[in-house]
């Protein structure tokens, strides 16, 4: 019954004229034949801003809008719009996703924004002299979750690749960069192309990396989402050495893979670093510049971290404190001066990494390890004790 009411209600909403207020609209609706759809996507690339252009949204909303086609989605697909666009379209979304059994997925490339904690996208033709401006030329972030919790339909997917930096905030006081974090309400994950106040990449291919390394992950057969997102943070940290940390809020309660799976779900990350020139048995092997004993200080904890491995990698890394102890675990190193891995530390409840990497790179002879928990970033520096 369900699904009749959904396939009646996209037919109408596609058959409702939008006015010329969607400049350079493109919205068009297809997907799966009925008895395979598997959820109703909302999908928009802003470029063509008049004074800061971008070169890649639509292009990534065009590549994203089908691969969700190829998905079983059912793709409602605009690029381009204005404000009364946006609305518009994330209204019809949300009465489709309320006729819908299957997952609502809203996708979002272009220019993005935070004010007082708030966070807004940008339309074309926005015309924002000041941040009290934002509330009225802008539509709120916040929107999406809003037609999704109205339509209590068990699981859905918001993605925002919209952090790009950002010229309208440049003369604004609170000079803040980036999105602010928004709480996933229970049965919603938000996915952000960067981590809180971070600025992502535009890219210089067709596609932003961000979005480039999602469409690959989401094509992998049977591999959860909280993987799919895990695999493409750590592909873009190495794609931008460190400079960009995907990041999600999360508060699903159910299982979902973008491409379906027979069997156990497949589970895979990029491969690691292998050092050409390293050879078993090898004394001139090079060295992994990791591999040793390091001591640790930060506002945090004081101790000593053990790093064990070969040339080409990193096997094992773990921490005794003063106040705590932890050992790392899904330790990937990408090239021969980055290292991912995850780790808890009692003493920092920020710090559970959760789906954020931390990373570390080799910097005028000593390690510096940056950390991102999602909500705060710093730095500690690490000397060497002993070398292995």
């Amino acid at each position: 019954m369900r699904l009749s009411v959904l396939i009646a209600s996209v037919l109408a909403l596609f058959l409702t004229p939008l006015t010329a207020q969607a400049r350079g609209l493109t919205l068009a609706e297809s997907g799966a034949p009925a008895n395979a759809v598997r959820g109703v996507a909302l999908v928009i690339g802003n470029s063509d801003y008049a004074n800061a252009p971008l070169r890649n949204p639509a292009n990534d909303a065009d590549a994203m809008a089908a691969a969700l086609r190829e998905l079983g989605f059912t793709v409602m697909h605009a690029n381009n719009l204005e404000r009364a666009g946006m609305r518009r379209a994330i209204r019809r979304f949300g009465d489709a996703i309320a006729s819908s059994d299957g997952v609502g997925l809203f996708y979002y490339a272009g220019h993005g924004m935070q004010s007082n904690g708030r966070n807004y996208l940008i339309p074309i033709g926005a015309d924002i002299a000041r941040e009290d401006e934002l509330p009225d030329e802008a539509v709120a972030a916040d929107l999406p979750l809003r037609k999704m919790a109205s339509a209590h339909n068990g699981l859905n997917i918001v993605i925002l690749d919209a952090c790009r930096n950002n010229p309208f905030a440049r003369s604004f006081r609170s000079g803040n960069s980036g999105l602010a974090r928004m709480d996933a309400p229970t049965g919603t994950l938000i996915a952000y192309a960067t981590s809180p106040g971070s600025v992502a990449a535009d890219g210089q291919g067709r596609n932003s990396p961000y979005t480039r390394h999602l469409l690959t992950q989401m094509r992998i057969p049977g591999q959860p989402i909280e993987q799919t997102f895990k695999n493409v943070r750590i592909g873009v940290l190495a794609e931008t050495t460190g400079k960009q940390t995907p990041w999600e809020s999360s508060s699903l309660v159910g299982s979902f893979a973008f491409t379906p799976g027979d069997g156990a779900p497949v589970v895979t990350a990029p491969a690691p670093w292998a050092n050409p020139d390293a050879t078993p048995n090898a004394a001139s092997a090079p060295a992994n510049p990791f591999v040793g004993v390091w001591r640790m200080s930060d506002q945090w904890d004081t101790g000593v971290i053990s790093i064990s491995g070969d040339a080409k990698q990193v096997t094992a890394i773990s921490f005794k404190g003063d106040k705590a102890d932890w050992n790392a675990h899904n330790i990937t190193q990408t090239t021969p001066d980055v290292i991912t891995f995850e780790f808890k530390h009692i003493r920092a409840p920020l710090f559970w990494i959760g789906g954020t990497a931390t990373y570390t790179r080799l910097a005028s002879g000593a390690i510096q390890v940056k950390w991102v928990s999602g909500l705060t970033s710093g730095e500690y520096v690490m000397t060497r004790e002993k070398s292995p």
